[in-house]
């Protein structure tokens, strides 16, 4: 029986029995909300059974429909759903021909197509078969039954930053990060696409839907560095954005926040991801923490 592909609105989301917090529709609601998109369920089915599902996000322009990877989801996994009695080269097999199948559906509909796929998605032949480019990004991730090993200049940097008298806790105060985080982008030169007003509020939202929570070091009780960890409680945590102050970085203030973030968050997760290798100062910091890569892959027409 052949796989037959088709695409859900956000209005019936509720309705599919899909996983993976990159699906979750209030997360993709808000993600396309804060940045004017369609947020879509890309759906193979084989017969009445639901073999898979890939979130996308769609935008028109001059009546041209496309697809783009939201700067606000880091990935877009495409998640399978199979029996755990199937065995592995069947497994396999399935993902290989369902992927193939989701690419021809993709290029048939839109003119463009850019989509950040996860780390589960080691195989991307399906889409480069299909025509799609392939292009490998990294990121770095910990399991949290291991150790944190850090190198000796990063162990070093935790011996100043734990004299320096910080102090952490959990409180959720979008105003104290947003005034980093704005300093943190003048200081890089960078520029999200986006206004600061919506990236508050889109953080606000996933706040109280319970997909975020903010991890602060303080100092003399002013906030000097902030985390933001995406998820649903389980599985995978996601580190997306940390900022700190300038001064405090001399001090080793992001080397004891990743580390109090690895010994706080391993009651709650088995793994987290720090989203992001990409950058040579960034990925040069995360694996002297200890940290393990991994690789994704982007696909685009």
């Amino acid at each position: 029986m052949a796989y037959k592909i088709s695409s859900v609105a956000s209005a019936d989301f509720k309705a599919q029995k899909v996983v993976g917090f990159w699906s979750d529709p209030r997360l993709m609601t808000a993600v396309a909300g804060a940045l004017d998109l369609e947020p879509k369920l890309i759906l193979c089915y084989k017969g009445e059974e639901l073999l898979a599902s890939l979130p996308i996000y769609e935008k028109s322009r001059l009546g041209i429909k496309y697809l783009v990877h939201p700067s606000l989801s880091y990935y877009q996994a495409l998640n399978f759903y199979f029996p755990d009695n199937v065995p592995a080269a069947r497994r396999g097999l399935d993902e290989l021909g369902i992927s193939k199948e989701m690419a021809v559906y993709l290029k048939g509909k839109y003119r463009k197509t850019g989509i950040n796929l996860a780390p589960q998605n080691q195989d991307v032949r399906g889409f480069v078969w299909s025509g799609f480019r392939a292009k490998p990004l990294y990121t770095y991730t910990w399991n949290t039954s291991d150790t944190p090993q850090a190198l000796t200049d990063e162990r070093k940097k935790l011996k100043v930053a734990e004299s320096r008298g910080y102090t952490h806790d959990e409180s959720f105060e979008p105003e104290s990060f947003m005034k980093l985080y704005r300093e943190m982008n003048l200081r890089k030169k960078q520029n999200p696409g986006i206004s600061m007003a919506r990236i508050q509020d889109f953080f606000v939202s996933l706040h109280k839907q319970g997909l975020l929570i903010q991890k602060n070091l303080r100092l003399d009780g002013e906030i000097v560095s902030a985390n933001y960890t995406l998820g649903n409680g389980k599985g995978t945590g996601y580190t997306v954005i940390r900022a700190s102050k300038e001064q405090e970085m001399a001090y080793g203030v992001s080397s004891l926040h990743t580390m109090i973030l690895l010994e706080s968050l391993g009651d709650r997760y088995s793994e987290i991801d720090f989203c992001g290798a990409n950058v040579a100062d960034v990925a040069r910091f995360k694996a002297a923490m200890g940290l393990s890569l991994k690789i994704f892959f982007h696909i685009e027409t």
